[in-house]
């Protein structure tokens, strides 16, 4: 049950542990102050340590919290209003930085701006973008953003107030399981405003069709059922694949040690666990991604390729853990690159995963049975996320690392991965897969606090480990969607068309087969995803004229499918989309000139001003085509520029002509 008042109670307090002593009110007082919305966990953590341990103790506990949570003149203890005006005083204050350095050409000068920034930064943990990368008026141009400030300012808040809910104890079972209550209602507030937004924003095409943003978000992945159904359907057609083709089906487990988990449970009560390390869950995660990464790379020096999927379950005190229906090749079909490698169990071939601690070298020879020693492989890198001594650790090698093989008489992949799948993903309908989770928790109230969990964190719950790219299989949808894009289908190869009409059923193994199978190379899929840049009409130089928000070079963006190593495209993206609120006005219509020496005369005012203002993509490709258009004092009406314009459903310019 979660307590909504604001501040702390100290009658409460009394009741909760007997000893509390009335000479700890002015300190209490005066320590909570500056941190007041946030009175009321710190208050209960602050009893509980007490009773258990003592008030010097608590004392040292509340102080080193409230101290985290207030940073120069930024308190994450602030809520969402106040956040941002506090960004908005920032950007401001930014300003001059800005100003400075386009008034200048002098590289020391630039330097010492950006080292400037970086040290208003570094007050509150915030880390400077890459000038190098990025640019260095791109980097201080997110700097007098209010919008950059904002989503670093939240972030930041998100995972300093959750780290502190963990160190005073209150994530864990039968108190805040998998997050803190106030991680969950901060999340359900920022749905709630996205939500609204959505409600309230229209999208209108070119041929005159008007959506909310929600309404189409209905329709995509963004729904979970919807997005639910495709990640279930898409593990059975793997597992339908490795069973077609004779491939080992198993079932592993990655487990982080035992010092990134704040509680642990013995007899069936919760314990603090003295090998806890302070590693929070972001940062167990980031380690675990490094592990697989390893992993999959130790494989693949070894002709093995896997695939499969991956689901981030959280454990009641939020340390992640990895869940994976894991698909290859039965047998080694490379010499590896040492004679004699790697180290595995003696008797590998009957390993059931448990680390035996009878080892010899095994040579690895062509068409020996792959399993034991990629168990093998995956064993000993699960192990090196260990700090040195706890490898040794009792159980380390049992637990680390579990495989099991996928046993038909009890399901396929999906059945496996049901549960984990149904409990990170907030669906209306979950409780009707899962009644309960792992602690006894109602599924749709453990949905939300996971999918909580998961956005404070910035895990990626969900993540297709390899096989063809997904996101053709949904422009292919789209193609076959669409009675206009359906027309560049009619001249694509056969097999294109199969696959197109694969994903517009919903078969993903015969997608999968006809993209050339599960262990296919992106670079080597029959269809790939078709990018849009800007090219030079002479030389075919791609010029970069496309430009974020901030004045640095922006990513291409998707316009359809290419195949035959481009040689054919499909075009998936054919509608012009204008976002605008209910009841605002649109601008006139004008003619396609007047337009684009408009923009071009905008351009040179700001070239010989040094200004800079943020740049829509429509902007972008009215001013990389303003001068020829000029120059050719094209007519044309706003009408008949609508295929160059695009934003994010721009298509490549020569589907424009």
């Amino acid at each position: 049950m979660i307590d909504t008042k604001p501040y702390f109670n100290f009658r409460d307090a009394e009741r909760w542990t007997h000893t509390f002593k009335r000479t700890q009110r002015e300190y209490i007082k005066k320590t909570v102050k500056p941190v007041e919305p946030l009175a009321v966990m710190l208050g209960r953590a602050y009893a509980d340590t007490a009773r258990k341990r003592s008030y010097v103790a608590a004392n040292l506990q509340l102080r080193e919290a409230t101290h985290s949570l207030t940073r120069h003149d930024l308190n994450l203890s602030w809520n969402d209003d106040e956040l941002c005006r506090w960004c908005e005083h920032r950007a401001q204050k930014c300003v001059p930085l800005l100003r400075e350095a386009e008034g200048t050409d002098s590289a020391d000068a630039i330097a010492d701006i950006l080292e400037r920034g970086a040290e208003v930064l570094g007050r509150y943990g915030i880390e400077m973008p890459d000038p190098e990368k990025l640019g260095a008026l791109p980097v201080l141009r997110r700097l007098v953003d209010p919008k950059w400030w904002r989503l670093k300012a939240r972030r930041l808040q998100a995972l300093e107030v959750e780290r502190i809910a963990i160190l005073l104890g209150r994530v864990r079972k039968g108190v805040e399981v998998y997050c803190s209550d106030t991680t969950v209602k901060r999340r359900s507030a920022q749905r709630w405003r996205n939500r609204k937004y959505l409600e309230n924003t229209e999208a209108e095409n070119q041929d005159g069709q008007r959506y909310t943003l929600a309404e189409l978000a209905d329709l995509s992945i963004s729904n979970p059922r919807i997005r639910r159904g495709e990640l279930m359907m898409r593990v059975r057609g793997f597992d339908e694949c490795a069973q077609l083709l004779g491939h080992v089906r198993e079932f592993w487990t990655l487990t982080s040690p035992s010092r990134c988990h704040r509680w642990t449970t013995a007899g069936g009560f919760v314990h603090e666990n003295g090998k806890w390390d302070k590693t929070t869950p972001s940062q167990a995660q980031r380690q675990m991604g490094t592990v697989f990464q390893r992993i999959r790379t130790a494989l693949g020096n070894r002709g093995v390729r896997l695939y499969g999927f991956r689901v981030v379950e959280a454990n009641h005190d939020g340390t992640p853990h990895w869940h994976m229906a894991v698909f290859y090749m039965p047998v080694w079909t490379v010499r590896a690159r040492f004679s004699h490698w790697p180290r595995i169990p003696v008797n590998a071939d009957d390993d059931n995963g448990k680390g035996k601690t009878g080892v010899e070298f095994y040579p690895c020879e062509l068409g020996r049975a792959a399993s034991p020693r990629v168990r093998a492989i995956v064993r000993r890198y699960a192990l090196q996320f260990m700090e040195e001594g706890d490898a040794k650790e009792l159980g380390a090698k049992k637990h680390r690392a579990l495989f099991e093989v996928i046993d038909p008489e009890r399901g396929d992949a999906a059945g496996y991965l049901a549960k984990y799948i149904t409990k990170a993903i907030d669906a209306t309908d979950a409780g009707d897969l899962v009644q309960q989770d792992l602690y006894g928790y109602d599924m749709q109230d453990s949905a939300r606090r996971v999918e909580a969990w998961a956005s404070c964190n910035r895990i990626r719950q969900f993540q297709q480990i390899g096989g063809p790219s997904v996101t053709a299989w949904r422009e292919m949808r789209r193609a076959m969607a669409d009675e206009v894009t359906q027309a560049d289908l009619f001249d694509a190869p056969k097999p294109v068309q199969l696959a197109a009409e694969a994903a517009d059923e919903g078969e993903w193994l015969a997608f999968v087969l006809l993209m050339g199978g599960p262990m296919v190379k992106r670079a080597d899929q029959l269809v790939r995803l078709g990018y849009w840049h800007e090219h030079d009409a002479e030389t075919g130089e791609v010029i970069g004229q496309v430009f974020d928000r901030y004045g640095g070079e922006a990513k291409a963006r998707i316009y359809g499918l290419s195949y035959a190593e481009g040689a054919g495209n499909i075009l998936t993206r054919v509608h012009t989309w204008t976002v605008h609120r209910p009841g605002e006005e649109k601008p006139q219509a004008e003619t396609c000139a007047e337009m684009l020496a408009d923009t071009h005369q905008q351009l040179r005012e700001m070239e010989a001003a040094r200004e800079w203002a943020p740049w829509s993509i429509v902007a972008q490709l009215r001013a990389a085509a303003a001068v020829e258009v000029v120059e050719k004092e094209a007519k044309a009406e706003t009408a008949d520029w609508f295929c160059f314009l695009g934003g994010a459903n721009a298509p490549p310019l020569e589907f424009c002509q």
